[in-house]
C-alpha cells in the first residue's frame, strides 16, 4: 500500500516537472517576458530588440546601432537579456511550486513545509526578482 507521504512526494515531483516545462515554454518559446526584452537579430554593429510591457505583450521593436568603440554593448545586451530570461524562468517555476506547497500546507507535517516555504521564498522568488530587476536596469543603461 502506498503511504500518503510517498503519494505526496510523487505528486510534488510530477507537478515540479510539469511546471518547469511550462515555465520554460512560456519564457523561451512563447516569449512571455513582462517588462522585458528579446533580441530579434544582430548584425555587425546593430541590434534589433523587441520590448514587452508589464503583461508580456509586444510594445515595439527598437533598432540600435553602436559605434565601433561601443560594440561591446551588443555582447552585454545579449548577456543581460539571456540572464533576464533565465531568472524569469526560475521565478515562474518558484512561484508555481510555492503556490502548490501553500495550498497543500493544510495537511499534516506543517513544520517542515514552513521551512521549505521560507527557503522557496528566499531562493526562488526574492533572489531571481533581484537579478531580474538588476538585469532590466542594466539593459536600460545600455540602451540609453
Amino acid at each position: 500500500m502506498v503511504s500518503f507521504k510517498n503519494k505526496y512526494k510523487t505528486s510534488l515531483l510530477l507537478f515540479t516537472i510539469i511546471v518547469v516545462g511550462i515555465s520554460y515554454l512560456l519564457v523561451y518559446k512563447a516569449a512571455f517576458l513582462p517588462n522585458g526584452y528579446d533580441i530579434i537579430s544582430q548584425q555587425n554593429n546593430s541590434l534589433s530588440i523587441k520590448e514587452y510591457n508589464l503583461f508580456g505583450v509586444n510594445k515595439g521593436t527598437t533598432n540600435l546601432t553602436f559605434s565601433q568603440s561601443d560594440a561591446w554593448k551588443i555582447d552585454e545586451l545579449e548577456y543581460e537579456v539571456s540572464r533576464y530570461k533565465e531568472f524569469l524562468w526560475i521565478l515562474l517555476t518558484g512561484i508555481s511550486i510555492f503556490a502548490f506547497l501553500l495550498l497543500s500546507a493544510r495537511k499534516k507535517d506543517i513544520e517542515w513545509r514552513k521551512a521549505i516555504m521560507v527557503i522557496l521564498i528566499i531562493f526562488t522568488m526574492l533572489l531571481p526578482s533581484y537579478y531580474i530587476v538588476t538585469s532590466l536596469n542594466r539593459i536600460h543603461q545600455l540602451i540609453s
